[in-house]
């Protein structure tokens, strides 16, 4: 049905969104390491609040089970 596949498209985005979003923060802030700038204001808040974003709504175990679910797995 419509419902299911809106379910499993908007669960499958917002994992992605969130995993996508701690992978680039990680790399971004080990890239101004390597250059010397681990005080840069910005990217460390983004980075520290990184994880907070896959907490927001559901946590991504929970959109994983939905997509699962809506899979038939």
């Amino acid at each position: 049905s419509t419902d299911a596949l809106l379910r499993l498209v908007a669960a499958q985005a917002r994992v992605i969104a969130t995993e996508t979003l701690l992978d680039l923060t990680g790399d971004g802030i080990q890239n101004l390491a390597l250059v010397g700038r681990t005080t840069a204001s910005d990217m460390r808040r983004i980075w520290r609040d990184a994880p907070l974003c896959t907490l927001c709504e559901s946590t991504n175990s929970m959109q994983r089970d939905i997509i699962a679910k809506e899979l038939g797995l």
